[in-house]
């Protein structure tokens, strides 16, 4: 079966990496099946002209404007299409409610009531594979919270570092992208701490991550669609601290292992009376059931029982 990926491609964004995941653990699910991506995705019509048994469009709004429900539409008289919509939001917008509508199945990471349930599955991003830690500060005897994230403002990198230097840790933070002067202001606050400003190869993150005491994400961001970093806090299988009020982190919020397993924290505060509690660990058994439960192996699975109900 061959399945025809629309998404960018081998470039530093989410939506690259959950489209490499994706490739790895569906054909790994099932090697009769192999994912073709295609990073033009602003010419619908090459899909069209390579017959493929399937198109998988990885929506995210701003990338793939072109594919207007019209368009998928059209495409279906030709071949399945299903759409993993990164998008959603609370309400959804007409053309969210269009596309799926207009596709085969849609595949969404959070609930959303709005949208007709009976094409859309409600999975979660899942969360690699574990990897061996790498040792961050092998002479330091501070415990180390990392975290991984473009160097938004609101990915609140600086608090993290302050409030983690104030409670007697110190940091990792990987900011593909880190300006030189963002570099120099966080280590202003924690002149030991370690900084990377390369978009790292996932493997290698979660291996450095894996090498801390604990990750967090503080994120103060509306942005719709759930957070891939912190699938990646969770991979490395230490506890994870997440901004309880991020929009992004909703889908985890409201599920009951996720509820359970990461320490959510409404305000800063609460961040430093966390980090100051917590236990240092080899693994976190919360976050181990966590990541197996959302594994990318098991929605691996899942995305090759979905293509194969469409043939």
């Amino acid at each position: 079966m061959k399945v025809l990926l629309v998404t960018t491609w081998e470039t530093a964004c989410g939506i690259a990496e959950h489209a490499a995941m994706l490739k790895e653990a569906v054909e790994q699910a099932d090697p009769s099946i192999t994912i073709i991506p295609d990073a033009r995705a602003l010419d619908p019509g090459i899909f069209v002209e390579r017959h493929p048994d399937l198109v998988h469009l990885n929506f995210q709004g701003a990338l793939h404007s072109r594919w207007t429900p019209q368009l998928i539409t059209a495409l279906r008289r030709r071949c399945p299409v299903v759409v993993t919509y990164h998008d959603t939001n609370t309400p959804n917008d007409d053309t969210c409610k269009a596309i799926v509508c207009a596709a085969d199945a849609t595949v969404i990471h959070e609930p959303c009531d709005d949208l007709p349930q009976e094409k859309v599955h409600y999975w979660r991003m899942g969360v690699p594979g574990w990897q061996k830690p790498q040792a961050i500060y092998p002479n330091d005897a501070r415990p180390v919270i990392g975290t991984i994230g473009f160097p938004f403002g609101w990915k609140c990198q600086a608090r993290l570092i302050e409030i983690a230097a104030a409670a007697g840790w110190t940091s990792l933070v990987i900011a593909p992208g880190a300006t030189v002067e963002q570099v120099q202001a966080w280590l202003a606050i924690d002149p030991e701490l370690t900084v990377c400003a390369d978009f790292l190869p996932r493997h290698e993150a979660i291996s450095l991550l894996s090498g801390c005491d604990a990750t967090a994400f503080l994120y103060e961001g509306a942005n719709t669609g759930q957070s891939g970093a912190i699938c990646l806090g969770i991979a490395a299988r230490k506890p994870v601290l997440a901004a309880s009020a991020c929009r992004q982190f909703r889908a985890l919020y409201n599920d009951s292992l996720g509820y359970d397993a990461i320490d959510w924290c409404p305000s800063f505060e609460a961040v430093a009376e966390t980090l100051r509690r917590l236990p240092i660990q080899r693994c976190d058994p919360r976050i181990v059931a966590l990541a197996e439960q959302d594994s990318w192996e098991r929605l691996g699975q899942k995305y090759a029982a979905l293509y194969r109900s469409l043939q």
